[in-house]
């Protein structure tokens, strides 16, 4: 009998150590937690900025909120009953049997749970100091931003330019950037004369925290014999920041850029959106840095049905919205664009962040 209950306390002990152990390892495994809500982070992000370009497609007042913090929590319990155990002569057939688990009320019942929350806090972005930079116009430090995170100029300049400003023998000009406008054939003109000679930014030469456009020679095809300003030259020009300078069959022209604030872009985007198939945007460079074998020479996609497979989707007015996993790099770069303008115009103080303090002895 005692043989029989030593191995009993044997076997109790080592279900209760692998129930513990299995308690510890879902605990101390959070890794898969975190991906997760990183995952759901990132989602939740892209379709924000999605339902607010299909709202400036429907022409409805744009809404922009922020998730500062997650916090999540995971807890595991385990219960092992054990049995009772009956010592002495003359026992019964059912006092020798070890029942664990409570069978007929000899123990706790043996259990594991697992219990997991997740909250977090939305802050929505509604102050002066947001909006003022939202309604800025993109600097030019913004496009040399970009474009060292490898985003196509092309992409950029028809993002980021509303429209240019043409002066010739006192005589002015306007090309609107917009494909639905009559003059926007004549803006690709000079979108694509600005690709051709290298246009780019750099800080102002002698001036901090200032920027303006200028023509890079390495990145130029074509003289720039005539041209102004080239980058890397501190010569006095008589432009503005936003203006070149180039020479023309009938003289020389001056153009001046004008940039679009973070809040037209939306809309920018949202016209493209609302006119369909005019809207539609063909980009001379068709594979930019980064899309690898996924050739995109549109824009910006955003498809109206989920007749395809998408890598976001929304739902908004009735109507689902679609960014096809397949054949859309470029839209999904513009979204991430638009991400960090997002939070370039945010400030800490918008931000509702929990304070920690930890005091020790």
């Amino acid at each position: 009998m005692l043989q029989r209950t030593a191995s009993a306390w044997r076997a109790a002990l080592v279900v209760a150590g692998m129930a513990a152990l299995s308690s510890c390892a879902v605990n101390d495994h959070f890794n898969s937690q975190v991906v997760r809500l990183d995952r759901s982070v990132e989602s939740a992000r892209d379709e924000l900025v999605v339902t607010n370009i299909v709202r400036a497609a429907k022409e409805m007042p744009l809404n922009f909120v922020t998730v500062p913090t997650v916090h999540a929590t995971n807890a595991t319990t385990s219960a092992f009953g054990l049995p009772t155990l009956t010592f002495g002569p003359n026992q019964l057939p059912l006092q020798k049997q070890f029942v664990f688990g409570g069978a007929g009320g000899t123990g706790a019942n043996n259990t594991l749970g697992f219990s997991g929350s997740t909250s977090f806090d939305v802050n929505v972005l509604e102050s002066k100091d947001f909006y003022r930079g939202m309604l800025n116009p993109v600097s030019p430090e913004a496009i040399r931003f970009f474009t060292a995170q490898g985003i196509s100029r092309e992409i950029l300049f028809y993002l980021f330019i509303g429209k240019v400003t043409r002066f010739e023998h006192g005589h002015r000009s306007v090309a609107i950037n917009d494909p639905t406008n009559a003059t926007f054939p004549e803006f690709q003109k000079y979108l694509q004369l600005a690709l051709r000679y290298g246009l780019v930014s750099e800080p102002v030469p002698g001036k901090k925290a200032a920027s303006r456009v200028c023509f890079e020679p390495e990145l130029a095809h074509a003289s720039l014999a005539g041209v102004a300003p080239v980058c890397g030259e501190n010569k006095p020009t008589g432009l503005d920041p936003d203006q070149v300078r180039y020479i023309s069959p009938t003289g020389p022209v001056k153009l001046e850029i004008s940039a679009r604030s973070p809040l037209e872009v939306y809309q920018y985007l949202g016209h493209i959106v609302a006119a369909g198939p005019q809207g539609r945007i063909e980009l001379t460079n068709s594979n930019p840095v980064g899309a690898g074998n996924d050739v995109d020479n549109t824009l910006f996609r955003l498809d109206q049905g989920g007749a395809t497979a998408c890598s976001i989707s929304v739902d908004y007015g009735n109507s689902s919205y679609c960014v096809p996993a397949q054949g859309a790099p470029n839209t999904t770069r513009i979204i991430g664009l638009l991400v960090q303008l997002d939070a370039l115009a945010t400030t800490l103080n918008e931000l509702s962040l929990t304070q920690n303090v930890r005091v020790t002895p």
